[in-house]
């Protein structure tokens, strides 16, 4: 143990590292900065405990504190280093040191600053168990100050807590570009440097000092190159350390080391474990994984979260808090645990797992009960493909079947490209896996491969997965997955506009689900005829089947179906629909899908609001709307989600007198337009060839041609970006509502629905709100739709502004 005069520099964030100068100024720590100094400035706590994650900038926060300041806070600084102490002789040691700290001349309760002693204790995780022990040491001390560094913090009231957590993305941001300009390199300030220095902060979880051992690297490697090596695990910890020339010996990975050094070997044996998992898990999970290899994981896991390599997330709006590693952490760990030839074993455990929780998900949604589907599945999605990929070269059964069971997520998210993957490989080998998982690998295939872009292109390949997959179907007696097998052919023969096909499922999907009872299932293949109906035109029998379905979902409590048989409803001819006031409105279809994270129906829901607006007129809700949904759907490869975004934006256009921009996005997906007419509703169909004909007569034929010729040049992301570019503008230019109409949409909101509406203007989704106010998704979903009828509007971004203008919201 040392004792050393403090050193008033800044140096970098620091951990298990020797104090080393920066140009850098201290970045993104101005809150935990002010509390330390409030702290240091009122005497009141003898013990101070600046705590944070290996390297997140403890050191750089004290100096910063002290630097400058320390003559007039103390009469003296000094600083003592616990660096492979242990409990027992760092509490010797500081009992020694307090025993002959000199007793300041006055003793009354307001301790003159200038008699006041800091000693400063850094590295000191062995204390962080006895916050009470060493606050009792210095109570009968009039002067002395413990200001003491530790990864894992101090539990107890008398003790002042400063945390050091990872930097916001402007800060981590700002920080990088500063300790670049200290090795002479100057980055750009463009779209595609920022881009690259966001990706940098993210790998490394905002950590202070693995962003300022990145940035040093700059003169080795360019910044997008840099950006890459950090993706890339087996690389990132390598590039994490300081250059050789700088002198000093410094890296991310030795930190991680030490602090887990300071744990059990019960707890370093299950951080290694932990690193099987890519992601967030659950205590289940963890128990799983560790399940042969320790007697129990609890007081493990409890280290490492008091040494904060792990971390709990207990905001998730589940049931249950979920665990994670930190990239870095992550790094090391795995890399320990291929050191230590237990990989395997912890991913056979991982896998099995994962297999069991997909299998039983999978079976309730064969059930058409997707609520306890999610809830089985929940965030696992992403564990179990990893899971399956991995399975993939070692158990290619095993590895079909889990990723047979992950089809129905990967379908209702609409993001399903790692999975076809995966499936893709494994169904080309007909010897791969049982009649059953070849069944439902081939029909989700074909149901997510009808959702694709390309649609057109692979009909005839969607064609003989289907046939062989309904074929795998009827050779087996087990009605439910067969059900669930008869309307996935449904989805997908519907996508490819083979509705003839589509609808003789339906039809055996009823008699079989009237023949062994099944509620959900009845309702949910006449709400699917009734929409094929109403394809073809036959609104009268689509109304009737579809009426039927709706209200056996409402029997059943089949929220999914309530949700699918609304929106078929108000897709009617209004006049084919009595009661239609009675049902759940279009904005709170939208909630149900959000709730359910059924992004397909979502997208589906938000065009049908668009194109009602543009019905009615309003331009800018119905570009309000348009832009909700491209900016939910981002660049996700979606069957015609592009598509029909830029069709609402041309009707927009028209709307607003501006002929030249129809035309010009016309032009950009004229290529797919034929294909999707030939499956939309006829009256969506006429209204916009209505549309494109009102822009033709409104412009001469060389200007029509020329802008839609500009269009067709566009490739995707140049349309996305043209058509986000004019919903923004139209969004931007609407003009405030009278004072007057501001004044009527007033009305009186419970508490919870303010807390909710000022969670909805910071532009969180329902599953967010959920975990900030601890309550259910669902629960957010109806105060969100109370708070739409309250204020008379549509949607979210109708529900801000109406609460901006009417100053239930302050800008």
């Amino acid at each position: 143990m040392s004792v050393e005069p403090s050193r008033e520099n800044i140096s970098l964030a620091s951990h298990a590292e020797t104090s080393h100068s920066m140009l850098s100024p201290l970045i993104g720590r101005e809150a935990e900065l002010r509390a330390l100094l409030r702290l240091l400035h009122t005497g009141g706590t003898t013990v101070i405990n600046v705590t944070g994650a290996p390297g997140g900038g403890k050191s750089a926060l004290v100096s910063a504190a002290l630097r400058g300041r320390s003559r007039s806070l103390f009469v003296d600084v000094q600083r003592l280093d616990l660096t492979g102490e242990s409990m027992a002789s760092a509490m010797m040691g500081l009992r020694h040191h307090v025993s002959h700290a000199p007793i300041p001349l006055h003793r009354d309760d307001s301790r003159s600053n200038g008699e006041r002693i800091l000693l400063h204790v850094e590295r000191a995780d062995v204390l962080a168990r006895s916050g009470q022990e060493l606050s009792r040491l210095l109570s009968g001390h009039g002067g002395l100050i413990l200001l003491v560094e530790s990864v894992p913090q101090m539990r107890d009231a008398t003790v002042g807590i400063v945390h050091a957590g990872p930097l916001g993305p402007d800060a981590a941001g700002e920080l990088f570009r500063r300790t670049a300009e200290s090795v002479a390199v100057s980055l750009k300030d463009d779209e595609e440097s920022r881009d690259s220095i966001r990706r940098i902060c993210s790998a490394v979880d905002g950590n202070a000092l693995a962003i300022e051992l990145a940035a040093l690297r700059l003169p080795l490697a360019p910044l997008a190159s840099l950006a890459d090596l950090l993706e890339t695990p087996e690389r990132a910890l390598a590039v994490l350390t300081m250059p050789a020339r700088v002198g000093t010996t410094r890296a991310v990975r030795t930190g991680i080391a030490d602090t887990r050094r300071t744990s059990s070997a019960d707890a370093q044996q299950l951080l290694d474990s932990l690193s099987v998992f890519s992601g967030s898990f659950t205590i289940g999970a963890i128990e799983a994984v560790c399940a042969g290899q320790l007697p129990s994981c609890y007081d493990a896991l409890g280290e490492l979260l008091d040494l904060r390599l792990v971390e709990l997330d207990q905001d998730t709006g589940g049931r249950e808090g979920r665990y994670r590693l930190s990239n870095l952490v992550h790094w090391f760990a795995a890399e320990r645990l291929t050191a230590s030839g237990a990989a395997a074993e912890a991913r056979v455990a991982h896998a099995a797992h994962y297999s069991e929780v997909a299998q039983r998900a999978a079976a309730a949604f064969d059930d058409a009960d997707e609520e306890a589907a999610r809830r089985l599945l929940g965030e696992d999605y992403a564990e179990a493909l990893a899971a399956a990929r991995w399975l993939a070269a070692s158990n290619p059964d095993a590895a079909l079947r889990l990723a047979a069971d992950l089809g129905w997520t990967a379908d209702r998210y609409g993001n399903a490209a790692a999975l076809i993957e995966v499936l893709t490989a494994l169904t080309h080998t007909t010897s791969v896996g049982t009649a059953a998982a070849r069944r439902d690998a081939l029909l989700w295939l074909a149901a997510m491969a009808s959702w694709s872009p390309v649609v057109s292109d692979r009909s005839e390949l969607i064609g003989r997965q289907l046939e062989e997959g309904l074929g795998l179907g009827r050779q087996i007696a087990d009605p439910l997955p067969f059900l669930r097998a008869l309307h996935t052919h449904f989805n997908a023969a519907a996508g490819l506009g083979e509705f003839e096909a589509a609808m003789r499922s339906c039809v055996e999907g009823l008699r079989l689900a009237s023949e062994i009872g099944h509620t959900r299932w009845l309702g949910r293949f006449e709400i699917s005829l009734g929409t094929m109906n109403a394809a073809l035109r036959r609104y009268e029998e689509a109304a009737s089947l579809t009426a039927s379905g709706f209200e056996r979902a409402m029997r059943a409590g089949d929220r999914t179906g309530v949700a699918l048989g609304s929106l078929a409803l108000h897709a009617l001819p209004p006049e084919c629909v009595t009661d239609r006031a009675e049902l759940p409105s279009l904005e709170g279809v939208l909630e149900m899908f959000r709730a359910q994270s059924d992004l397909v129906h979502e997208m589906h829901t938000l065009a049908i609001l668009a194109q009602d607006a543009i019905e009615s007129g309003d331009s800018h809700r119905a570009a309000a709307w348009v832009l909700t949904r491209q900016e939910r759907l981002g660049r996700m490869d979606l069957l015609n989600g592009l598509t029909i975004s830029a069709m609402c934006a041309v009707q927009i256009s028209l709307l607003r007198g501006e002929p030249a921009i129809g035309a010009f996005l016309h032009g950009s997906i004229a290529a797919h337009i034929a294909p999707l007419m030939a499956i939309m509703s006829p009256a969506h169909s006429a209204l916009y060839r209505h549309a494109l004909d009102s822009i033709r007569g409104s412009l001469s034929l060389e200007d029509y041609a020329r802008q839609t010729a500009r269009g067709r040049m566009l490739d995707r992301d140049e349309t996305l970006s043209e058509l986000l570019t004019y919903l923004r503008e139209v969004v931007d230019a609407a003009p405030a509502p009278p004072a007057a109409s501001a004044a009527a949409a007033s009305p009186e909101l419970t508490p919870r629905e303010h807390q909710v509406l000022r969670l909805l203007a910071q532009g969180l989704h329902n599953k967010e709100i959920a975990g900030a106010l601890r309550i259910t998704p669902k629960s957010v979903m109806h105060h969100t739709v109370s708070i739409y009828r309250k204020l008379g509007v549509r949607g979210r971004t109708e529900a801000v502004t109406a609460a901006l203008h009417s100053g239930m919201l302050s800008p």
